[in-house]
């Protein structure tokens, strides 16, 4: 049942986009026939918080961003495009079972790291940039390992880095 709704998540916005329009339209032709002068302001007040909702980036653009630009050829932007170690194997431990959005808030978390001279964050610190989720928290101490792990190929990376080792996003 999870992956089915995994597979239907590009489906949901444009399922949502179209029973919106269908609402509105039927909504506004009633408004129409029935009560003109209140017409006006629901447009106006439909206008205004379609407005609201388009520029947070909490709610619906950046979905539909997201849907148009893959429409309009753009690449999907996925979990395995994300590299933390250039051993595979490591780079499997570290994610283990984050998702694409938790990862991103790993990346924050080891942005801060590096501007703190690579000096490992403080719990509290920590507790915050990850929002307190413990699966965020298990992914940090598990970079951090193999962080610490002396090697002398494979080596654990920051987020800004990744452009040295494109050729592993294969």
């Amino acid at each position: 049942m999870h992956r089915l709704l995994d597979a239907c998540k590009t489906c949901f916005p444009v399922f949502v986009a179209i029973v919106g329009i269908i609402a509105f339209f039927y909504l506004f032709y009633f408004l129409i026939k029935k009560q003109p002068k209140i017409f006006w302001t629901v447009i106006i007040t439909a206008i205004i918080v379609s407005i609201i909702t388009l520029m947070t980036d909490r709610f619906i653009f950046p979905k539909l961003f997201r849907m148009f630009s893959l429409a309009c050829g753009g690449q999907e932007v996925s979990e395995r495009w994300i590299i933390y170690d250039t051993d595979p194997r490591n780079d499997t431990f570290i994610k283990g079972r984050l998702r694409y959005g938790e990862l991103l808030i790993l990346d924050r978390i080891l942005m801060k790291e590096k501007s703190n001279n690579g000096l490992r964050l403080d719990s509290t610190t920590l507790n915050e940039a990850a929002k307190y989720d413990p699966k965020i928290i298990d992914a940090y101490d598990r970079w951090r390992k193999c962080k610490d792990m002396r090697r002398s190929y494979h080596r654990s990376i920051y987020p800004d880095e990744r452009e040295l080792y494109h050729y592993l996003r294969e």
